[in-house]
């Protein structure tokens, strides 16, 4: 959770387009829907640039490009 954010008691939901090869590799991410602060945004991209290398996709998929809707959520307790 971003410092900043933390303190400041932001929240907020981020939806992202990823486009992964068929070896789980992300090509791109893009944002469908803000969370409303730039600060998340940018978490949400960078957290799955760190996850990337994703798990391969089944055996069908390998040759292919495709695309996932990712929701992010960030929500204090």
């Amino acid at each position: 959770y971003p410092r900043i954010a933390k303190m400041r008691g932001w929240q907020g939901e981020i939806i992202l387009n990823l486009k992964i090869d068929g070896q789980g590799n992300l090509i791109k991410s893009t944002i469908k829907e803000k969370s409303g602060f730039k600060v998340l945004d940018n978490e949400g991209i960078n957290m799955v640039k760190r996850a990337s290398p994703f798990p391969k996709p089944p055996k069908e998929l390998e040759s292919k490009i495709f695309n996932v809707t990712v929701p992010i959520s960030f929500k204090l307790k």
